[in-house]
């Protein structure tokens, strides 16, 4: 089905393979691309999200993937089956990434890569190659102005809203994809952005590297202050359910005492330090 004018690129719309889809897939290592397909596009629950190609291969030279084929491994749950034992065998041996690759461009996806999978592509070399890129430091500014010698306030990045912002503006002008994720290592949320021209030409092609662009947004920035006041006798409880609720606090970084973990209920901090705790 054809985007709606002005809408957001779907996940899900297919770009035919040419030498620059060929190019992003042959950018990444062996064992990065088989993590792709393995940990992903492989994966038996999302195959409506990566759309794997079961059906036999026309001209299938290998007598004995034929025989396979014929006994019903094509389709469905068996296709999955022998297609994660193909790139299962080629992770084990001695194979070239290329030979990856082919694999993927003539066989499970040979109809082309949706917009994620290009999106993913661009986003593991990013990682493995974060100098390949030029960024731009700037800085968030409030539309309001403050009060006279009040700090100005801290904005708080919300990657839904931001995007959704972003791509309202620009729909006039330009048909965009967005791919948003947070940082594996460091306190950033990572927005790419692929401009594609309005309408979309169809088939859809993969625009040059001009057009597409990656912005990050520091997510431990500091926050507004904000007051929790808690009564009663279960207090850790209650800061574990804010932490459960993400109200306030970080539940990964918070200390295991003060999540009421160990059946602890009590706890002193003295100069940033606990001197004292209890169940």
């Amino acid at each position: 089905m054809p985007p709606k004018p002005g809408a957001p690129l779907s996940n899900t719309l297919l770009i035919p393979h040419t030498p620059s889809t060929r190019r992003l897939l042959s950018r990444l290592t062996k064992d990065l691309l088989l993590e792709l397909v393995l940990g992903s596009w492989l994966d038996a629950t999302k195959t409506q999200t990566y759309q794997p190609n079961f059906a036999p291969v026309e001209d299938e030279d290998d007598e004995d993937e034929d025989d396979e084929e014929e006994e019903g491994g094509g389709e469905g749950e068996r296709g999955i089956e022998k297609a994660r034992e193909a790139y299962e065998a080629m992770k084990r041996r001695a194979v070239k990434g290329k030979e990856v690759v082919e694999r993927v461009v003539e066989r499970e996806w040979r109809d082309g890569l949706n917009l994620l999978q290009i999106a993913e592509l661009d986003y593991s070399y990013l990682l493995s190659h974060p100098t390949t890129h030029k960024w731009t430091a700037s800085t968030l500014h409030p539309l309001n102005r403050p009060t006279p010698h009040a700090p100005p306030p801290t904005p708080r990045f919300h990657a839904p809203t931001f995007t959704h912002t972003l791509t309202s503006t620009l729909r006039p002008l330009v048909t965009t994809h967005t791919f948003s994720t947070r940082h594996p290592t460091l306190p950033l949320h990572l927005l790419r952005l692929q401009l594609h021209p309005h309408p979309p030409t169809a088939p859809l092609s993969l625009p040059p590297a001009k057009r597409i662009f990656w912005l990050a947004f520091p997510t431990a920035a500091p926050g507004p202050s904000v007051g929790v006041k808690l009564e009663g006798a279960h207090v850790f409880a209650g800061v574990r359910s804010l932490v459960e609720a993400g109200v306030v606090f970080d539940g990964v970084k918070m200390p295991g005492w003060m999540t009421g973990e160990g059946g602890v209920s009590f706890g002193m901090v003295r100069d940033g330090v606990l001197v004292k705790r209890r169940k």
